[in-house]
Protein backbone atom coordinates (compact mmCIF):
# COMPACT_ATOMS: atom_id res chain seq x y z
CA UNK A 1 0.00 0.00 0.00
CA UNK A 2 3.03 2.33 0.65
CA UNK A 3 4.31 2.19 -3.15
CA UNK A 4 0.22 3.01 -3.97
CA UNK A 5 0.16 5.73 -1.61
CA UNK A 6 3.27 6.78 -3.07
CA UNK A 7 2.80 6.61 -6.71
CA UNK A 8 -0.89 8.54 -6.27
CA UNK A 9 0.67 11.06 -4.58
CA UNK A 10 3.41 11.48 -7.25
CA UNK A 11 0.56 11.22 -10.48
CA UNK A 12 -1.55 13.83 -8.75
CA UNK A 13 1.38 16.24 -8.69
CA UNK A 14 2.79 15.80 -11.78
CA UNK A 15 -0.81 15.33 -13.85
CA UNK A 16 -4.28 16.87 -13.66
CA UNK A 17 -6.47 15.36 -11.15
CA UNK A 18 -8.19 13.52 -13.76
CA UNK A 19 -5.30 11.57 -15.15
CA UNK A 20 -3.77 10.62 -12.00
CA UNK A 21 -7.20 8.96 -10.91
CA UNK A 22 -7.41 7.18 -14.41
CA UNK A 23 -3.72 6.13 -14.17
CA UNK A 24 -4.20 5.09 -10.70
CA UNK A 25 -7.29 3.22 -12.31
CA UNK A 26 -5.48 1.52 -14.94
CA UNK A 27 -2.22 0.75 -12.95
CA UNK A 28 -4.46 -1.26 -10.11
CA UNK A 29 -6.27 -3.06 -13.33
CA UNK A 30 -2.94 -3.80 -14.65
CA UNK A 31 -1.69 -5.12 -11.74
CA UNK A 32 -5.21 -7.09 -11.87
CA UNK A 33 -4.60 -8.57 -15.00
CA UNK A 34 -1.14 -9.84 -14.26
CA UNK A 35 -1.88 -11.81 -11.56
CA UNK A 36 -4.23 -13.54 -13.40
CA UNK A 37 -1.85 -14.06 -16.63
CA UNK A 38 1.13 -14.65 -14.81
CA UNK A 39 -0.26 -16.51 -11.14
CA UNK A 40 -3.43 -17.46 -11.44
CA UNK A 41 -3.93 -19.34 -14.33
CA UNK A 42 -0.48 -20.97 -14.29
CA UNK A 43 -1.17 -22.30 -10.73
CA UNK A 44 -4.72 -23.91 -12.41
CA UNK A 45 -2.90 -25.06 -15.17
CA UNK A 46 0.04 -27.01 -12.88
CA UNK A 47 -2.94 -27.88 -9.98
CA UNK A 48 -4.78 -29.58 -13.07
CA UNK A 49 -1.72 -30.78 -14.94
CA UNK A 50 -0.68 -32.57 -11.50
CA UNK A 51 -4.29 -34.13 -10.65
CA UNK A 52 -4.16 -35.82 -14.17
CA UNK A 53 -1.03 -37.17 -13.42
CA UNK A 54 -2.24 -38.93 -10.05
CA UNK A 55 -0.09 -36.86 -7.70
CA UNK A 56 -1.43 -34.34 -5.51
CA UNK A 57 -1.14 -30.83 -6.33
CA UNK A 58 1.61 -28.45 -4.33
CA UNK A 59 0.05 -26.39 -1.37
CA UNK A 60 2.30 -23.84 -1.70
CA UNK A 61 1.06 -22.78 -5.57
CA UNK A 62 -2.24 -23.13 -4.83
CA UNK A 63 -1.90 -20.45 -1.75
CA UNK A 64 -0.17 -18.26 -3.70
CA UNK A 65 -2.70 -18.26 -6.31
CA UNK A 66 -5.50 -17.99 -3.61
CA UNK A 67 -3.57 -15.15 -2.03
CA UNK A 68 -3.18 -13.04 -5.37
CA UNK A 69 -6.75 -14.11 -6.22
CA UNK A 70 -8.10 -12.33 -2.86
CA UNK A 71 -5.96 -9.08 -3.59
CA UNK A 72 -7.64 -8.95 -6.78
CA UNK A 73 -11.15 -9.47 -5.24
CA UNK A 74 -10.28 -6.34 -2.97
CA UNK A 75 -9.22 -4.37 -5.97
CA UNK A 76 -12.25 -4.43 -7.35
CA UNK A 77 -14.45 -2.18 -6.31
CA UNK A 78 -11.23 0.37 -5.83
CA UNK A 79 -10.49 0.13 -9.87
CA UNK A 80 -14.59 0.42 -10.78
CA UNK A 81 -14.25 3.58 -8.56
CA UNK A 82 -11.34 5.19 -9.85
CA UNK A 83 -12.10 3.95 -13.98
CA UNK A 84 -15.35 5.72 -13.50
CA UNK A 85 -14.05 8.82 -11.50
CA UNK A 86 -13.15 10.85 -14.82
CA UNK A 87 -16.80 11.46 -15.03
CA UNK A 88 -17.60 13.42 -11.95
CA UNK A 89 -15.23 16.10 -11.75
CA UNK A 90 -15.95 16.77 -8.21
CA UNK A 91 -13.33 13.74 -7.06
CA UNK A 92 -10.53 14.64 -9.69
CA UNK A 93 -10.65 18.52 -9.68
CA UNK A 94 -9.91 18.43 -5.67
CA UNK A 95 -6.45 20.20 -4.85
CA UNK A 96 -6.02 16.96 -2.72
CA UNK A 97 -7.39 14.42 -5.36
CA UNK A 98 -4.76 11.98 -3.83
CA UNK A 99 -6.80 11.96 -0.63
CA UNK A 100 -9.86 11.47 -2.81
CA UNK A 101 -8.10 8.19 -4.05
CA UNK A 102 -7.48 7.03 -0.66
CA UNK A 103 -10.75 7.59 0.41
CA UNK A 104 -12.05 5.81 -2.69
CA UNK A 105 -9.64 3.14 -2.20
CA UNK A 106 -10.81 2.53 1.88
CA UNK A 107 -14.00 2.65 1.35
CA UNK A 108 -13.52 0.09 -2.13
CA UNK A 109 -11.65 -2.54 0.20
CA UNK A 110 -14.43 -1.87 3.18
CA UNK A 111 -17.30 -2.56 1.16
CA UNK A 112 -15.71 -5.60 -0.27
CA UNK A 113 -14.57 -6.61 2.74
CA UNK A 114 -17.85 -6.99 4.26
CA UNK A 115 -19.37 -8.34 1.53
CA UNK A 116 -16.89 -11.39 1.81
CA UNK A 117 -17.81 -11.84 5.39
CA UNK A 118 -21.86 -11.18 5.13
CA UNK A 119 -22.54 -15.17 5.63
CA UNK A 120 -20.18 -15.70 8.96
CA UNK A 121 -20.77 -11.83 10.28
CA UNK A 122 -24.38 -11.40 11.06
CA UNK A 123 -24.34 -7.57 12.09
CA UNK A 124 -22.88 -6.47 8.32
CA UNK A 125 -25.61 -4.74 7.45
CA UNK A 126 -25.33 -2.18 9.87
CA UNK A 127 -21.42 -1.52 9.31
CA UNK A 128 -21.88 -1.86 5.73
CA UNK A 129 -24.19 1.10 6.18
CA UNK A 130 -22.10 2.79 8.44
CA UNK A 131 -19.17 2.28 6.39
CA UNK A 132 -20.42 3.92 3.58
CA UNK A 133 -22.13 6.88 5.53
CA UNK A 134 -18.64 7.25 7.17
CA UNK A 135 -17.23 6.90 3.31
CA UNK A 136 -19.38 9.98 2.18
CA UNK A 137 -19.03 12.34 5.06
CA UNK A 138 -15.57 12.13 4.57
CA UNK A 139 -15.68 12.70 0.94
CA UNK A 140 -17.73 15.34 1.43
CA UNK A 141 -15.58 16.90 3.77
CA UNK A 142 -12.55 16.70 1.37
CA UNK A 143 -14.55 17.57 -1.43
CA UNK A 144 -16.31 21.39 0.42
Amino acid sequence: MGGLAAITVALTRLLSGRAALLHVGAMLGTIMAANVVFTIVPSQRELVASVAEGRGGDPRVSARAKRVSIHNNYFTFPVLALMVSGHFPALYAHPESWLVVFALTGTGVAVRHLLNIRFTFAAWRPVLAGTLTASVLVLYGLLR
